[in-house]
């Protein structure tokens, strides 16, 4: 009976863990244009295959003028470290996070 006991905290424990998946990614600048929000984006193609197991797979991402290097136009290619998390509750969503965007 005690073993039960013990066990349980422990696969509730397990079944709460944080799952992370964070790589630097290779884009290639689709589209640098004004949302609807009217703050400056760009639009990021990813170039080749996705390093490693993401917790969702895409690709393509939309960035803010202030994660991107000064200058960024069309055609550029950029390294962007990406964190995806997913924090096993029942919905199962996921985050992903970009940052330190640079030319490549």
């Amino acid at each position: 009976m005690a073993s039960v006991l013990v066990l349980i905290p422990l696969l509730a424990a397990g079944c709460l863990s944080e799952q992370r998946w964070d790589e630097d990614v290779t884009f290639k600048v689709a589209d640098v244009f004004v949302a609807k929000s009217g703050r400056e984006m760009a639009l990021l193609d990813v170039v080749g295959q996705l390093p490693g197991e993401p917790l969702e797979k895409f690709t393509r991402q939309g960035i803010y003028k202030e994660e991107f290097p000064s200058g960024l136009s069309q055609g550029d290619t950029v390294t962007c470290r990406i964190l995806q998390t997913a924090d096993n509750t029942l919905d199962d969503s996921k985050e992903t996070e970009i940052s330190n965007c640079r030319r490549s």
